[in-house]
C-alpha cells in the first residue's frame, strides 16, 4: 500500500494534481489567489515548483516565482533552526503599505500562520547553505512616507 502511494507520487500529473488541491485549499483559507502550475519531485532529492503565484488581499501580485528548486536532502529542522538550499528563478516580490494603513500587504499571511499560543522566547534562525536567485525583482513602497527623492542619488 505504502509502495503504491509512493509510486503514484512519482508521477508528475499526480504531483501537480496534489499541488492544485493544496493551492485551492490555501486560496479559500487565505481568501486570495494562490497558484502552482507544476510540482515535481526530481530523483527524490529535489522538489521543483513551477509557476508559484500569490496575490495580496487587494488582488495585486505579492509573490510570483517562475521556478523554485529545493534540495530536499539539505533540509534541516532542529529546535529553533531551519536550514535549506534552493534555487529561485525569476522571483517577483511586491511589498507595500497603502496610505493610512498600519500593516503591509503580507500581514494576512503572518496572521494566518500565527498561533494563539503564548510566544516563546526561543530564537528562531533560518539558514541557507546555498541560495541562488536569478533575475529577481523586489519592490518596496510605503505610501505613508513622503516621497522626497527628486533625482538619482548615487
Amino acid at each position: 500500500m505504502l509502495f503504491s502511494l509512493w509510486t503514484l507520487l512519482q508521477i508528475e500529473a499526480v504531483q501537480t494534481y496534489a499541488a492544485k488541491k493544496a493551492t485551492s485549499y490555501l486560496s479559500a483559507e487565505l481568501q486570495t489567489k494562490v497558484e502552482i502550475a507544476k510540482l515535481k519531485f526530481k530523483l527524490i532529492k529535489y522538489l521543483e515548483v513551477e509557476g508559484l503565484y500569490v496575490e495580496d488581499l487587494e488582488a495585486d501580485t505579492l509573490l510570483s516565482i517562475k521556478s523554485l528548486e529545493i534540495d530536499l536532502l539539505s533540509l534541516s529542522f532542529t529546535k529553533g533552526n531551519f536550514s535549506l538550499s534552493a534555487k529561485i528563478d525569476e522571483p517577483i516580490f511586491n511589498l507595500h503599505r497603502h496610505q493610512g494603513e498600519n500593516s503591509f500587504n503580507y500581514q494576512f499571511l503572518v496572521d494566518y500562520f500565527s498561533t494563539d499560543r503564548e510566544k516563546s522566547t526561543t530564537d528562531f534562525t533560518i539558514r541557507s547553505n546555498s541560495l541562488s536567485i536569478t533575475n529577481g525583482f523586489f519592490s518596496y513602497h510605503d505610501y505613508n512616507i513622503a516621497d522626497t527623492l527628486r533625482r538619482m542619488n548615487y
